[in-house]
């Protein structure tokens, strides 16, 4: 029996209606206008459309005068499914709810108390005092903390660290948000999701969003989308905090107020008809100023010219392309003044290129080291996420080495030998790499060394895979290929390049407390004892984190400098009981300590670590593993 996959257009108070009708076999109307609050009319248009919705499940609504509404068929499937939508729809809930209870907190400047708030969200006292608790974890990753008084409870942090948050919060959701460019006014109107519209007034968004377009005109000003949605997102803030007369302390960053900044005040003021105190203003132009693409100059340490940033470029990457050097350059000219001034932007990708593009992100934090060193500003892991995309685009255009090697031979003459090769990278490009075209005569001069044969003729070719082709590459050749080219990324194993710097006396399996630097300590002092790495390896390891941590959901993946490295490996931790690592936690951490040896397998081996980090079930295997030879096996992929 196939599967049903549908019912996920069934709205909440048909969800309701289902439910009680399942829960108590016979129901009737009168119970469900109470349940769902609407007249009889509306639940039975109700009832009607919930019947559409359910065809697909075998069941019909039955409503019968004295008897009651029920269903008839087998309501097994109908029952798992409702109970599956509701637990869904309870989380999201709950997620949102715990959101808005922080905002609401963020927001005030008073104490309130837990009852009022249980209230305010409908739950009950324990559950609210359940949603306090996670508020509670959360902010201790931050400057903050929730505190109680006999007037309630409330957030104690500085005023700066409460916009942070709820920027932070804001930004969660602006993902979402629907742009509609005007090209008749060149207006840019945004829609932001209703869940984002409870941290503020939809009318102050409005204006701030209004006054925006109209700087951008007036100042010819180009703002990116994140200079755009940080810029947009701290001023509605700031807007609601002046309104309840809570103003920011005075900036630290000295920095002359551009004249650009002025023009934005004036139409914030005559948008919001209030004046913006000089406190406020600094912080605006600072975002203003961060959209220069001129390097800002620095009391203590004279930003770069162009030139010179593509010179110190060129001078600290150890591999590159010109290609590289200037979308680094283009990068790095306005990011470094957003950071001299102490803007941060949220890259809302940066656990997924940790994830994806280890070896990227890696490069990226030894490049930011070095920016930190040169020029005194300090990084984040947005910051190195965003730099580690350069990486990986220059890396992909360089050309996977992983790609299966190809040989095309022909003997129809070099046209039909082109047209072929033509087709082949129009639908396989991002898979083959063909290395040689040649003739039959050629073939017999030099021995194949590809991975894949694709010949226009029929030929045997002892242990040499082979796809005999017509030079159109009709769709029964096209699926002979990719059956071959399959079968091929399965043999073509990344696990050896990986294994080979994998030592079982590197492999530890711990069930004690500890904490990130106790982690990395403990590591650095046995590659040390075992002759892979010398003094120095752990506290390079740890700088690295501090600068951009490398928690990936429950892994950790912290890399040396190669300086300290003396033979390259792989050391591998386990904690069942979790170490707290930056602003999450772990279970497992790889230790990677790299040098120039494994310069040409690194393409492998980082892709061979992709799997396993896209393996939730390899992971929670590892975590539970009993010993070292299970680790070692499930790290092979068996």
């Amino acid at each position: 029996m196939k599967a049903y996959t549908g019912g996920e257009k069934i709205n909440k108070q048909e969800l309701r209606i289902a439910k009680q009708i399942l829960q108590d076999k016979i129901s009737n109307y009168s119970e469900l206008e109470k349940l769902v609050g609407k007249s009889k009319k509306t639940v039975s248009k109700l009832l009607d459309q919930l019947q559409k919705d359910i065809s697909d499940y075998g069941v019909q609504i039955v409503r019968k005068r004295n008897v009651g509404i029920y269903f008839t068929g087998n309501t097994d499937l109908l029952a798992n499914k409702i109970n599956g939508l509701l637990s869904d729809q309870s989380k999201d809930y709950k997620e949102q709810r715990i959101i808005s209870l922080f905002s609401e907190l963020l927001m005030n400047n008073h104490p309130i108390t837990i009852q009022d708030l249980a209230d305010q969200f409908y739950v009950s006292r324990s559950t609210l005092e359940s949603d306090l608790k996670e508020i509670k974890v959360n902010l201790q990753k931050f400057d903050a903390k929730l505190t109680s008084n006999r007037f309630g409870v409330f957030i104690s942090a500085s005023e700066q660290i409460k916009r942070n948050l709820m920027s932070k919060l804001v930004d969660i959701y602006w993902g979402d948000a629907k742009y509609r460019p005007n090209s008749i006014n060149h207006d840019l109107k945004i829609e932001l999701p209703s869940k984002i519209l409870s941290f503020f007034s939809p009318q102050n968004l409005k204006k701030v969003i209004k006054a925006l377009n109209e700087f951008e005109k007036n100042s010819q000003i180009k703002f990116s989308d994140y200079e755009y949605q940080s810029l947009a997102i701290h001023l509605v803030i700031a807007i609601e905090r002046i309104k309840k007369g809570v103003v920011l302390s005075k900036n630290k960053i000295n920095c002359s107020i551009d004249p650009r900044t002025f023009n934005l005040v004036s139409i914030l003021e005559k948008e919001f008809k209030f004046s913006i105190p000089p406190e406020e203003i600094s912080y605006i132009n600072i975002h203003i100023v961060a959209t220069k693409k001129d390097p800002i100059a620095d009391p203590h340490n004279q930003l770069m010219e162009n030139d010179d940033l593509s010179n110190f470029l060129k001078s600290n990457l150890d591999e590159f392309d010109n290609g590289l050097i200037n979308n680094l350059t283009l990068h790095l000219m306005p990011a470094l003044s957003r950071l001299n001034l102490g803007l941060r932007i949220r890259n809302p990708y940066t656990q997924k290129i940790k994830k994806f593009f280890p070896y990227s992100y890696n490069k990226a934090s030894e490049l930011s080291l070095k920016l930190a060193k040169s020029f005194g500003v300090k990084t984040n892991d947005d910051e190195v996420a965003f730099i580690a995309l350069h990486f990986e685009t220059y890396y992909e255009r360089k050309g996977n080495v992983n790609k299966i090697k190809v040989v095309l031979i022909c003997s129809t003459g070099l046209g039909t030998a082109r047209l072929l090769e033509q087709r082949l990278n129009k639908y396989y490009s991002d898979q083959i790499e063909i290395k040689r075209v040649i003739s039959i005569q050629e073939l017999l001069e030099e021995p194949i060394k590809e991975d894949l044969v694709i010949s226009t003729i029929n030929i045997d070719l002892a242990q040499i895979p082979i796809v005999v082709v017509p030079p159109f590459l009709d769709n029964p050749s096209l699926e002979r290929i990719n059956q071959k080219i399959d079968q091929l990324s399965k043999n073509i194993s990344c696990s050896q390049a990986f294994m080979n710097l994998i030592d079982h006396r590197l492999i530890f399996i711990d069930n004690q407390e500890r904490t990130q630097e106790n982690v990395i300590n403990f590591l650095g002092q046995k590659l040390i004892e075992n002759k892979y790495a010398i003094n120095g390896i752990a506290q390079s390891a740890i700088k690295r984190e501090k600068l951009a941590s490398t928690e990936i959901h429950l892994v950790a993946i912290p890399h040396a400098a190669i300086e300290f490295v003396k033979k390259p490996c792989i050391a591998v931790y386990i904690n069942k009981q979790k170490v707290i690592w930056d602003k999450g936690k772990v279970n497992i951490v790889f230790f990677l300590a790299m040098n120039e040896d494994v310069k040409d397998e690194i393409n492998e081996l980082y892709e061979h670590l992709n799997k396993i980090l896209d393996n939730k079930q390899t992971l929670k295997k590892m975590v539970h593993a009993e010993n070292i030879e299970a680790i070692i096996n499930l790290l092979r992929g068996e």
